[in-house]
Parts: structure tokens; C-alpha cells; sequence
């Protein structure tokens, strides 16, 4: 197809794209241009709105097409949007692919981001549970509560961590928050996927015997790009 004259960057879907392979992306769209002046580049996904949306952002703000990430948000939305068809703005789609957007326009302003390992040993997520709920457990245990799988494939190495084969209550919940107590450093750098797990059979009741307790995240929930954070020390 196309004479060979296509590149494929893989990513599932409602994810990010790592930064080292954006750069990538751009760096190649930026040959093709120069090699072929008016030249018409074609993107897509599955739905072509998400995913090809990070990347397009990506190359607004490369191209100097657009000078900040709220500004490239901001004309893919438009673009994107059929105004034939009523609603809301069909733009980039999750946080984290926002998120990333806003990473480029930082790594365009101040250089590569740095990709210095981290010894990360424990993990807080803030603000999974609704405030006046009861524990999201049966019985006071933990094994009802949400898992989390961190992924990695960076110079790092690979790291795959299922907190389910973890250390028995290494997984809590405190107030609002999440908290996983890794128990062992674990070497991470760049971009370090997170994904938030929660069994259906997991409910509790409110605190006034109400509607059920459940995790403000979805079932299958991306936080991303947790390499260079906070709970990485």
C-alpha cells in the first residue's frame, strides 16, 4: 500500500504515545516534508480522533504551527468537530493524551526531559474514592480494593508489576487516596504506564446506607506518565 511509503507507530487505544518515539514521529514528518515539499501526510487510528490527535498536536507545535498545547488542543478540536452534528467538541479524548500534549510543548520550550532513572517504592493515588463512602471493601479486607499494573518498556529495561501477585496488604485505601507499598525499589525512568483495575463485585455501602461505593475511575482507568513523578523517589 502507498509503495511502502507509510511508518506505523503503534498505540492502544485511549493511550499516549512514549515521548522518545513522538520525537521520532516528528523528526520523520519533518524529512518527508523537506523531501517533498507540498506533500500531504495522512493520519489515523481507529476513530481518528483520539490518538491521531495526540500526534497531530504533536506536529502543530514541532512545525511551530502552534505555539502552546492549549492552542493546538484547541484548533484539532475544531477541525475534527462535524458541526452538522450536535454536541460536544470532538477533540483529543483522555487526560493523559492532553496531558502528553502539554509534555511536548514542554520539551520544545526547555529541552528533552530528563530520562535520570528513579527508585520508585511506593505509589499514592490521590482522590480515587468518593469522600463520605465507606471502604471500598468487604469485611475490612483488601482484597475487594482496585489493583494497579505499572508497565515499562524504556532504557530502564521492561518492568511488568501486577499489585494482584504482590505482597498480601500491600494495596490500601486511606481516606480518598490509594496507597501501594511496593516493598522493593523498582528502577524506573520515562514513561511508566499505569493502569487502574476494579472488580465489579467489588460495592460496598455509602456511609448513610446509600448508593454504592465505587472508585471515581473507570474499570479500566490510565493514569500514564508516572515515570517522573512525585512517587518516584
Amino acid at each position: 500500500a502507498f509503495h511502502g511509503r507509510f511508518s506505523r507507530y503503534a498505540m492502544d487505544d485511549h493511550n499516549v504515545m512514549p515521548l522518545w518515539r513522538m520525537r521520532e514521529f516528528c523528526a520523520e514528518l519533518e524529512r518527508r516534508s523537506a523531501a517533498e515539499p507540498g506533500m500531504c501526510s495522512a493520519l489515523h487510528c481507529r476513530g481518528g480522533k483520539g490518538r491521531t490527535g495526540l500526534m497531530v498536536c504533536a506536529w502543530l507545535l514541532h512545525s511551530r504551527a502552534c505555539s502552546t498545547a492549549k492552542e493546538a488542543l484547541a484548533l484539532w478540536a475544531r477541525r475534527r468537530t462535524d458541526d452538522a452534528k450536535p454536541g460536544k467538541e470532538q477533540g483529543v479524548q483522555t487526560a493523559s493524551q492532553v496531558r502528553y500534549v502539554s509534555y511536548v510543548e514542554r520539551m520544545l520550550r526547555g529541552g528533552p526531559p530528563d530520562e535520570a532513572p528513579r527508585n520508585l517504592r511506593t505509589l499514592r493515588i490521590r482522590s480515587l474514592f468518593h469522600p463520605q463512602s465507606a471502604n471500598m471493601t468487604k469485611g475490612g479486607s483488601s482484597e475487594h480494593l482496585p489493583w494497579v499494573v505499572l508497565s515499562q518498556f524504556s532504557p530502564c529495561g521492561r518492568l511488568q508489576l501486577d499489585t494482584r501477585h504482590a505482597t498480601p496488604g500491600c494495596v490500601a485505601r486511606v481516606n480518598e487516596d490509594l496507597v501501594i507499598n511496593l516493598g522493593e525499589r523498582y528502577q524506573v525512568c520515562g514513561d511508566l504506564k499505569m493502569e487502574i483495575f476494579v472488580d465489579r463485585k467489588s460495592v460496598g455501602s455509602t456511609t448513610d446506607g446509600g448508593a454504592v461505593d465505587r472508585p471515581r475511575a473507570p474499570e479500566r482507568y490510565l493514569a500514564a506518565r508516572a515515570g517522573r513523578a512525585a512517587a518516584a523517589a
